[in-house]
């Protein structure tokens, strides 16, 4: 989701300027960034927001954006570091398939906005097409589908001539299936090819409690784009709270609950640290919980908290972390908020938190294809 905010904010400010725009359409191996990464280009090359590498790719996509915009024609390149192909060493090692795509017509650029403004606002967990078929005519550019479980938004639907309804019908149904997989992927649908790549909605954290030690964990949020609210009774707290762009609350413990509501997608941290207001909101957290509740302090206090709910004694709820963080030895403010923050990332990505080092299989957690009815593309060089 940061890219999309970048990105959108990026195409804004750049007006009727020439860009193009580069994705990463699917990974095989390793890769530093996944299927959706995504990069807006100036027309000199220059890099405005976003990125599909951590630098290795950079360079060769920046040298082609020039002739992609003369040529007004989106291209694919497939980056295999294996094979030789890369000009500048990879420190991945695996294989990269980046579209890049002109935005240079208004038409484009408009329904370009349109889905990037979509996505930003995605209240659930959805995935995007890319149907891999321009205009016959250049102008605009491909279409795009952002499908949830519970419907679906298609943008610059002109793109598709010829898109046959039996495929359309087949790509609605993977676009729900792939949604709650978050697969993603090049598939193939009666001669036309789609491009899945999971979305998510901006994560949102809760802190019940403007304490300096709350300030950290902010922060870090912040720095990765989560939408970050701050809740507490005593308003000179919330005064002296001093990171930018988060959101300051008052009113009482117990009315945290009733603020948030039993999203799925927001996190919830409990750091009063005053027993009577972390208990107070923590109890009322129980009767609607939201996908994330985070608590500080040993599991003996927290059992104490819950004296009298039916969550007194562990095993608690997955919802229910305490106490929060990751296990690397934190001790200082700073050091305990990249412990919650480690967390908070690892259950918003489905990951379990764990040293990569002992994992077994691909870094990267991919949905599985085999529910889908589009048939996976082949890469180049692997056959038809």
């Amino acid at each position: 989701m940061r890219d999309v905010r970048r990105i959108r904010a990026a195409l804004l400010a750049a007006g009727e300027s020439p860009l193009v725009l580069a994705t990463v359409l699917r990974t095989r191996g390793p890769a530093y960034r996944r299927a959706g990464a995504m990069a807006l280009l100036a027309a000199d090359g220059r890099l405005l927001a976003g990125g599909g590498s951590a630098g290795c790719l950079e360079s060769d996509v920046s040298a082609r954006t020039p002739a992609v915009l003369a040529a007004v024609a989106a291209e694919r390149v497939v980056y295999d570091a294996d094979g030789g192909a890369f000009a500048i060493p990879s420190g991945c090692g695996g294989t990269v398939e980046v579209l890049l795509e002109p935005v240079t017509m208004s038409e484009h650029r408009e329904a370009l906005a349109g889905w990037l403004r979509a996505a930003e606002s995605l209240g659930a967990v959805g995935a995007c097409g890319i149907v891999l078929r321009g205009r016959s005519d250049g102008r605009g550019g491909f279409s795009r589908v952002i499908a949830t479980t519970d419907g679906e938004w298609w943008f610059n639907a002109a793109g598709s001539e010829g898109f046959a309804a039996v495929a359309r019908a087949a790509v609605r149904r993977d676009g729900v299936r792939a949604a709650a997989l978050r697969s993603a992927g090049v598939f193939r649908y009666d001669g036309l090819e789609v491009a899945w790549h999971p979305l998510s909605p901006v994560p949102v954290l809760v802190i019940g409690g403007a304490m300096p030690d709350a300030e950290p964990v902010a922060r870090l949020a912040r720095g990765l784009d989560w939408r970050v609210r701050v809740l507490d009774h005593r308003e000179a707290r919330l005064d002296g709270f001093s990171v930018p762009e988060v959101e300051r609350e008052a009113g009482p413990p117990e009315s945290l609950a009733a603020r948030v509501g039993a999203d799925p997608f927001t996190a919830v941290l409990v750091m009063y640290h005053a027993e009577a207001a972390d208990g107070e909101a923590l109890r009322a957290l129980v009767a609607a919980p939201p996908g994330f509740v985070g608590v500080l302090g040993p599991r003996s206090r927290t059992a104490r908290l819950l004296a009298g709910t039916p969550l007194a004694e562990p095993p608690w709820p997955a919802w229910l972390r305490a106490p929060v963080g990751l296990d690397v030895g934190a001790d200082t403010p700073d050091e305990i908020a990249v412990s919650i923050v480690g967390e908070l990332l690892a259950w918003q990505r489905g990951a379990g938190g764990a040293p990569l080092v002992g994992r077994d299989g691909p870094l990267h957690h991919v949905g599985a294809f085999e529910v889908l009815e589009g048939d996976p593309a082949p890469w180049p060089g692997d056959g038809p």
